[in-house]
């Protein structure tokens, strides 16, 4: 079980609190240790903080969002809602909540259930829903040429055909598209068919990278280590921040595909 997004939080002290119980639950965390992470020199200012008995400086919450591995968006929201929370300035309070409306509607997320298994059936329409907004007016062939697997700019508009429908893509109106949500995340208990073609898709896409891309443009690493069940939670914890954290440096020109997984290296099902 992970954490819930900071964005489905409206008090930053209670994340606070939800972020304690969390780490304490999955290994030997104490206030102490978060303090020192946020870079705090007193013990227990942040349980004191979570409880309401003390605030955060402006320069003490982004600290504090480094130290629960809040990036890119996420920490914005976090920095906003501090502010929005603590403020005793009704204009401050309300460009602040102003602010945290438009981050939780940019980075909204769109949970794909039944009805997008067609989604997952192939690698293209999550690499199409990227590379057509990459551009202002991209045509289909230009999209296809920029696939790294070789496509036909017919299977490309067959691509985008369903994309509009799905309404995980609009046209802007001046030639090229958007998308309706910034991230799309698979129901792994309504589709897990769907989610582990589409993983199996993306691991030969991995293996193939060894021989087809440069070593400059891709970063392909493993580690191989004992780990109790207690401490495969905790890397699940770790592998899901780095993911979030992935998606808070979307909007760059060059497309590249970010893939992180775990599995266990012998038959034992007490540890991984």
């Amino acid at each position: 079980m992970m954490m819930k997004s900071i964005r489905q939080y409206k008090d930053y002290r209670k994340y606070i609190r939800d972020y304690y119980t969390w780490e304490k639950k999955h290994s030997s965390f104490s206030w102490r240790e978060f303090s020192r992470r946020a870079k705090i020199t007193s013990p227990n200012f942040l349980k004191l903080v979570s409880e309401g008995k003390s605030q955060l400086s402006t320069p003490s919450a982004e600290r504090v969002a480094d130290a629960m591995d809040l990036a890119g968006f996420e920490k914005s929201f976090f920095q906003n809602l501090v502010i929005y929370n603590q403020s005793k300035d009704t204009k401050k309070g309300k460009v602040a909540h102003e602010k945290l409306q438009v981050i939780a509607k940019k980075n909204a997320v769109r949970k794909m259930g039944v009805g997008y298994q067609n989604f997952y059936s192939t690698w293209l329409h999550a690499v199409v829903r990227e590379l057509a907004c990459a551009t202002e007016k991209p045509s289909v062939e230009s999209i296809a040429k920029r696939c790294r697997l070789v496509v036909s700019p017919a299977e490309v508009a067959d691509s985008i055909g369903y994309l509009l429908r799905s309404g995980l893509l609009k046209s802007n109106g001046r030639g090229g598209y958007r998308q309706t949500e910034k991230i799309v995340k698979g129901d792994e208990q309504g589709i897990p068919a769907a989610l582990r073609a589409m993983n199996s898709q993306m691991a030969r896409f991995a293996e193939q990278a060894l021989d087809d891309v440069p070593p400059e443009w891709r970063k392909i690493t493993d580690i191989t280590m004992g780990l109790s069940q207690q401490s495969y939670t905790k890397v699940l914890g770790a592998l899901d921040s780095c993911r979030k954290k992935n998606s808070g440096y979307r909007g760059q020109r060059r497309k590249c595909g970010s893939g992180l997984q775990t599995e266990p290296a012998d038959v034992s099902h007490d540890h991984h």
